[in-house]
């Protein structure tokens, strides 16, 4: 009995990601807009009085905040996509390379992460991807964003794709209720 509730659930799953469009190809990018006119340059900023301090930009990192889904709050970036995690993956190394980061790009930092919006500081880190990224991780999951998925969206969570499961995570960073809120 068993055997056959979970083959159920793996058809209910790919049936859901076709319905929902997950596992979709993206769409195609729209054509780009003709470039605004150039404004008239500014004049140099003066250079800084001897003697006073002087400091290079700190690199901002990417912004990790909880939003609302059908699954309850789960953890978005800074420009609303959905974060997954990939059930395959072990600890801190990512295992998604190839088509499946074409599908599923790595959510990747130029500086420290940031916590915002209910998300906890503590539980953001970052791991080192093969090419030398530097890919974000919420309670030591490697995080990822759905190409063809659109910002607010929650449409891969419980998933199977790309070899493995795919989850939306909580602000404890646990995986979500698999089934959506009545």
């Amino acid at each position: 009995m068993g055997g056959r509730r979970a083959a159920s659930g793996a058809a209910a799953a790919v049936l859901l990601a076709v319905l929902t469009g997950c596992g979709e190809p993206a769409p195609p990018a729209a054509p780009a807009a003709p470039p605004a006119p150039a404004a008239p340059a500014a004049p140099p900023a003066p250079p800084p009085a001897p003697g006073s301090p002087t400091s290079a930009p700190v690199p901002t990192g990417t912004v990790v905040m909880l939003g609302p889904s059908q699954f309850g709050d789960v953890l978005f970036d800074g420009d609303g996509r959905a974060m997954y995690m990939f059930a395959p993956e072990k600890g801190a190394a990512p295992a998604c390379y190839g088509e499946c980061a074409a599908a599923w790009p790595p959510a990747v930092t130029d500086g420290p992460p940031q916590a915002s919006g209910g998300t906890r500081q503590e539980l953001l880190g970052t791991t080192l991807r093969t090419d030398g990224t530097t890919q974000l991780t919420y309670a030591g999951h490697p995080l990822y964003a759905y190409r063809g998925e659109p910002p607010g969206v929650v449409r891969c969570h419980n998933v199977d794709l790309h070899g493995g499961l795919w989850y939306a995570l909580t602000a404890s960073g646990e995986i979500a209720p698999l089934e959506p809120r009545s």
